[in-house]
């Protein structure tokens, strides 16, 4: 079975909305005024009273059920959870890093390229049987660091080598370098990790195997892979 790994962990701190409602609730005391003509219905007020006193054995409530969901739903919706055995889409993968200035922003540590690697590590360590994972580093000609291989050391070895190239990067040529290594595999699948903001070519990118983005870093608004055209079976 493959493990779940949380994408975003930081969303863990909204766990802590769940101890927070119990506590209003224990402490939460209700005690309504009221006028009584006579004594007889005095007795389910004490009773009432008691019952709300701080601290004492929750009753059970529909609310208090939909309030703690709720907080459990918005929790696991921020650490956004996600399989990550084996790459799982079978045959190879390429992965494309993208190397432009953009990506030495720190806005993740210790920047956005070394996450971008070290998700890649990730990747490398997470290949199944029968599977292997090819590293294209996007700059402004587009380089092949490792062929298709199944060994994480040499994957490894072939990351550790990478180094933003602070320039202007080249999609059309990167994705025409990953649909070389691809072509003839049946099963293949390229996956970009990058923060966006690589300028679109000129005419889009064939692709010929699926296609999975995955962002890092805080993009900014209007940036992004405008257009892609798929071609050729998976």
């Amino acid at each position: 079975m493959s493990p779940v790994s949380l994408l975003a962990p930081i969303g863990l701190v909204a766990l802590l909305a769940l101890p927070a409602i119990l506590l209003l609730y224990f402490l939460k005391v209700r005690r309504p005024e009221a006028r009584v003509s006579t004594l007889m219905f005095w007795r389910p007020f004490v009773a009432d009273r008691q019952a709300n006193a701080p601290w004492q054995r929750l009753r059970a409530s529909l609310l208090l059920a939909l309030q703690l969901l709720a907080a459990l739903a918005l929790a696991l919706a921020l650490v956004r959870p996600g399989v990550s055995g084996a790459i799982g889409i079978g045959g190879t993968t390429v992965v494309m890093i993208d190397g432009s200035a953009s990506m030495q922003a720190t806005d993740v540590g210790p920047s956005r390229f070394e996450a971008a690697i070290a998700r890649a590590h990730e990747k490398a360590h997470q290949l199944g049987p029968g599977q292997e994972m090819a590293v294209v580093l996007i700059g402004q000609h587009a380089q092949l660091l490792a062929p298709p291989s199944s060994d994480p050391a040499v994957l490894d070895a072939a990351l550790d080598r990478a180094r933003p190239t602070g320039s202007e990067v080249d999609l059309g040529e990167a994705f025409s370098l990953a649909n070389a290594v691809v072509a003839g595999r049946s099963g293949a699948s390229i996956v970009l990790l990058g923060d966006g903001h690589a300028r679109a070519p000129a005419s889009p990118p064939r692709v010929g195997a699926r296609l999975f983005y995955e962002p890092v870093g805080v993009t900014g608004e209007n940036s992004g892979i405008e257009t892609i055209t798929r071609t050729g079976s998976p």
